[in-house]
Formats: structure tokens, sequence, C-alpha cells
């Protein structure tokens, strides 16, 4: 079980990579979903009320942080309880 010491470690600003990555991974269909919003191609659902324009474009543009922020807390939750529980049975071994 000395193979798992090497991975028992996080990187110190873990949550800061992911986050990071995810967003420039979004960034792309992001733009291109408040571009066609814009333009009258995509509506943003809002209290069921479809919205286009300018209001449509800045709620993908203010969505693209909040939902990045959402699936890193998940991801480094999910990677925080991995490394616990990969500690816990390299400790005892």
């Amino acid at each position: 079980m000395n193979y798992f010491k090497k991975f028992e470690e996080k990187p110190n600003n873990f949550f800061q990579y992911i986050y990071w990555n995810l967003f420039f991974g979004y960034l792309p269909f992001g733009v291109l979903i408040s571009i066609l919003s814009l333009f009258g191609k995509i509506a943003f659902t809002l209290n069921n009320e479809p919205v286009y324009g300018i209001v449509g474009f800045l709620m993908y543009a203010i969505c693209i942080p909040i939902l990045t922020l959402i699936f890193t807390l998940v991801i480094w939750i999910y990677m925080s309880i991995g490394n616990f529980i990969l500690r816990l049975v390299s400790s005892r071994s």
C-alpha cells in the first residue's frame, strides 16, 4: 500500500484549479449561447417566460460563473471525500 502515499496530498490550490478549468471549458458555449440569445435565436427562461435580447445575454453571462462555481463545489467535495477515504485506507496499512 506504499503506492498510495504519493496520492494522499491534494494540491494547495485545488479548488482554484478546478474552477478555472471548468470556467474556460464552459466559456465558449456560454458566449455562443449568450450571442444567440442577444439575436433572439435562443431564449433564457425566467419565471416561465422567454427572455431575449440584452437581458437574455446578461442572464447567460451571469449564469456561467455561478454554474461553474456550483459544479466546482460538487467536484471539490467529491474529490475531498475520496482523498479522505484514501488517507484512511493508506494509514491503516
